[in-house]
């Protein structure tokens, strides 16, 4: 006599339901973060975007900070030695600051002379 196999839809049943739970619950998951950290922060944005000054004073006091941008060379230095040169450019109209490190051994030439800058 052939065994009969033992019915395997229960354990398909269970394997199903476990799938759908975890889809759902990893969406949920996932579409509650997408809204709080994507979704919120744009529409926030937009708003503020959209909103018209009152006047025309406020307009006016919103505009121009670009007489305010500024290039400084840092240069540091010990004992007559040079040990770090930067360029750095304040931009207060775009909101940002812009580093640019030099190497002590870039080539320069003043006044007929040439070396590096140490």
């Amino acid at each position: 006599m052939a065994k009969k196999r033992p019915n395997q839809t229960p354990v398909l049943i269970v394997y199903v339901l476990t799938m759908l739970f975890s889809v759902i619950m990893f969406g949920t998951v996932a579409y509650v973060l997408l809204d709080v950290f994507v979704t919120q922060p744009k529409l926030a944005r937009e708003a503020e975007l959209s909103k018209a000054p009152a006047s025309e004073d406020d307009v006016a006091a919103e505009t121009d900070y670009s007489a305010a941008r500024e290039t400084i060379l840092f240069v540091s230095e010990q004992s007559g030695t040079v040990n770090s040169i930067a360029l750095i450019r304040v931009l207060p109209d775009l909101g940002t600051i812009r580093i640019v490190p030099v190497s002590q051994y870039t080539l320069s030439s003043v006044s007929g002379v040439e070396g590096t800058i140490e």
